[in-house]
């Protein structure tokens, strides 16, 4: 029985996967029909009753196809893979396929931290960060620049922690160089005030000096 070799919504031309224009539409649709509430099924049997080609000629969905569909994180784009679906409506299917099958998602508080100061390496965007089923997490740029990385939680904690360590052991990182023409506002000279309080404390705690010092910097 022959099976589909190329990912639906998409289709090889001259030698590349591009978007197919008339699946791509139905990838939408089936996303978009799903956050709205229906169930896999239903959209299944829509699109049998509308007889949607799924492959060679015949409109074979059904519940397991629609959720691999929903499922597949390379209509994100990726290298090989134009993007079809926008992050913010993957990630709506993605939280309502979590409610309907009870699989909450709980995050340290430092996995939330992160998930607000993280950004792009390539744009200075920000990362989101996506959890795959079964699989490792995965942080990827909300701009759509294609810097798509799986990485553990800890790898990304530690970096900030380390210069986080950098900053509270040098703290003559922050001082602003002489040869530079700002003059900081009376606001910044509190708020540095108030990180150089924090640092002279014995017990330092994370979240309270990382949202002091994004302050500072903002």
């Amino acid at each position: 029985m022959a099976i589909r070799t190329i990912l639906y919504g998409y289709k090889v031309k001259d030698g590349k996967t591009v978007i197919h224009k008339e699946e791509s539409e139905v990838v939408k649709k089936v996303f978009s029909l799903y956050v709205e509430g229906k169930t896999l099924k239903s959209i299944a049997d829509m699109l049998i009753a509308n007889n949607v080609i799924y492959f060679h000629g015949e409109a074979k969905w059904n519940k397991n196809t629609i959720s691999r569909m929903i499922e597949n994180d390379k209509y994100l784009g990726t290298d090989v893979y134009p993007m079809i679906i926008s992050i913010e409506l993957f990630n709506k299917a993605r939280e309502m396929k979590t409610k309907k099958s009870c699989k909450q998602i709980k995050q340290s508080r430092e996995v939330e931290l992160l998930k607000d100061i993280a950004v792009c390496g390539k744009c200075g965007s920000r990362y989101k960060r996506i959890n795959t089923w079964g699989a490792r997490e995965k942080w990827m740029c909300a701009n759509g620049c294609g810097c798509l990385v799986y990485i553990d939680d800890a790898i990304i904690e530690k970096a900030l922690t380390d210069n986080f360590n950098s900053v509270i052991n040098n703290p003559e990182k922050l001082n602003v160089l002489k040869t530079s023409n700002y003059q900081p506002a009376r606001e910044v000279l509190k708020e540095e005030n108030e990180l150089n309080r924090l640092l002279e404390q014995q017990n330092l705690d994370f979240k309270t000096i990382s949202r002091s010092i994004m302050h500072s910097a903002k």
